[in-house]
């Protein structure tokens, strides 16, 4: 190959449009949350008394913490997409959730008299949110990952990690519809659990799989 012809080459390639990561995240992220949310209408569904349940502030209280760790887990994970930015200063908005669950803690404690405490956290269905949020988290989680391929995060691990938080955000909101267990002690106990130990696991696959 002539000089020339190496030349036009190269700036072909430079040319070449890449697929940008904010786009690929997003659209990983609505098709991670479509196919999560067909899977869990098919073989879950929510719970009988849901229409119930929408009235009461614990149900409430756990589909609004779900939903701002979703909010702010995207925020973050399109930060640290980025090669220059600084980690620990992304990971600020993931602050959010907990802070609002631990305002729900405040008031559960203060609503229920103290024996009650030990039965509210532990509920009647931890087994069973164990086992359907990492499940149910898998196929967004693929998905997220895939996207991310095509980015260039400064820290692989914890742009792993939080794709497994994101996941397991959007399944544990699918799951928060069919859960009966609806005390702030109990999210805060066996949703942590869940999502947490997702997210150590992305965290590994990440630090492998997202390296550039």
């Amino acid at each position: 190959m002539r000089t020339d012809d190496f030349i036009k080459a190269l700036a072909a390639d430079t040319a070449t449009p890449q697929p940008r990561p904010r786009r690929a995240l997003g659209l990983a992220l609505a098709v991670g949350v479509a196919l999560a949310g067909i899977l869990f209408a098919v073989f879950l569904g929510p719970r009988a008394d849901i229409a119930a349940a929408i009235g009461t502030w614990r149900f409430q209280l756990k589909l609004i913490v779900m939903a701002v760790l979703l909010a702010s887990t995207v925020v973050v994970l399109l930060r640290l997409t980025h090669p220059d930015v600084r980690p620990r200063s992304a990971l600020l908005p993931l602050a959010l959730a907990p802070l609002l669950l631990v305002t729900g803690i405040a008031a559960e404690l203060m609503s229920t008299p103290p024996e009650s405490w030990s039965a509210r956290a532990m509920g009647t269905n931890s087994l069973v949110c164990l086992t359907i949020v990492p499940l149910l988290a898998l196929t967004p989680l693929v998905v997220v990952f895939a996207a991310l391929r095509n980015a260039a995060p400064a820290s692989p691990a914890l742009a792993g990690a939080a794709a497994g938080i994101l996941a397991g955000a959007v399944s544990a909101t699918y799951y928060a519809t069919l859960c009966t267990d609806d005390s702030p002690l109990f999210v805060a106990t066996w949703y942590t659990i869940a999502i947490g130990g997702l997210a150590c696991i992305a965290a590994i696959v990440g630090r492998q799989l997202l390296k550039w």
